[in-house]
């Protein structure tokens, strides 16, 4: 299993699982610059929340090209393996497991960059992730050198684990004193997380 599926333009992300599914009440647009280090979607994990059956991100995007950087099969173990690209024309969309590896890409030069991120979860598990309910949010990426990409990307992909399992309390709500706080200022982890847009 990959744990990604590819959804074409103007087809419904649900007719791809099984009865049972639903969008829940939230939407993360994110313009311009992408979050080029791998992560997993610790805010909405099936491993982090202990839902019966498996969260999902869904992420369509507004522009033709490259848009996500995928790690097949690493949802079903802590080890992966090498990472593949996915590309495709403007409105295709990308279903995949919230414990899958993943990392954006850049739009082509001259292209404005716009990907929207939505959240579909089995109608059984909505309470535990109620969190999720209510979030709309749009941030603007912020610019980042070609030197300093490669860096987020081979570091991230190294230490993917330990980062989560270290920064995992910082992703769920936004410090407004303390260590915590600190840390948010200091470490760029803001499009992680589901607070402060623009």
């Amino acid at each position: 299993m990959k744990g990604y599926t590819i959804i074409p333009p103007g087809k419904n992300a649900l007719s791809y699982l099984p009865e049972g599914y639903v969008f829940m009440d939230y939407i993360y647009v994110l313009k311009g610059v992408p979050l080029f280090t791998y992560h997993r979607d610790v805010t909405s994990s099936k491993t982090i929340f202990k839902t019966k059956r498996t969260t999902y991100t869904l992420i369509t995007y507004e522009y033709s090209g490259n848009f996500l950087s995928v790690s097949p099969g690493s949802h079903l173990t802590w080890t992966f393996g090498l990472p593949t690209t996915i590309s495709g024309p403007k409105g295709q969309g990308i279903l995949f497991d919230c414990d899958l590896v993943h990392g954006g890409v850049d739009a082509p030069p001259g292209v404005e960059r716009e990907a929207k991120q939505y959240k579909i979860v089995h109608k059984d598990d909505m309470h535990l992730l109620t969190h999720l309910n209510g979030v709309h949010v749009t941030k603007k990426g912020a610019e980042v050198s070609y030197l300093g990409q490669i860096l987020m990307r081979t570091f991230s992909y190294i230490f993917l684990v330990p980062i989560q399992l270290v920064f995992l309390p910082l992703l769920h709500r936004e410090y407004m004193e303390g260590i915590g706080a600190f840390i948010q200022r200091c470490i760029p982890i803001n499009h992680y997380n589901n607070y402060r847009g623009l």
